[in-house]
């Protein structure tokens, strides 16, 4: 049990941290922007 929560720690510390949230926020970002461009445009 250590050894994965060990893992988890290099996983979820430092740059790698910053990445995942960056591509979090930029894939909802992405879906609110798509989503949102769908309901105002009249080409279905």
């Amino acid at each position: 049990m250590k050894q994965v929560l060990d893992v988890f720690k290099k996983i979820f510390s430092g740059p790698r941290l910053i990445v995942m949230l960056l591509i979090g926020a930029a894939m909802t970002l992405d879906y609110i922007f798509a989503s949102t461009l769908g309901a105002f445009s009249l080409d279905y």
